[in-house]
């Protein structure tokens, strides 16, 4: 694993928690993550997480599959 695919999946790990557990907006996790764009961001969890951060959000999402 390349030191940025570690990177990127730790942020996302973080996101999952923030989302999922503290009820964040994603708006405002892709800002404390470093993400200049929300954009960037919805891209990146997707591509990490397999599920767009509206749908974790949602409650569309176990959140089972995602912490692994």
């Amino acid at each position: 694993m390349t030191p940025l695919r570690y990177l990127t999946e730790l942020r996302m790990r973080l996101a999952v928690q923030r989302i999922v557990n503290n009820g964040e907006a994603v708006e405002a996790v892709a800002w404390q993550l470093g993400y200049g764009s929300l954009a960037a961001f919805s891209r990146a969890f997707k591509r990490i997480v397999g599920q767009s951060p509206g749908a974790l959000r949602a409650g569309r999402v176990s959140t089972q599959a995602v912490a692994s």
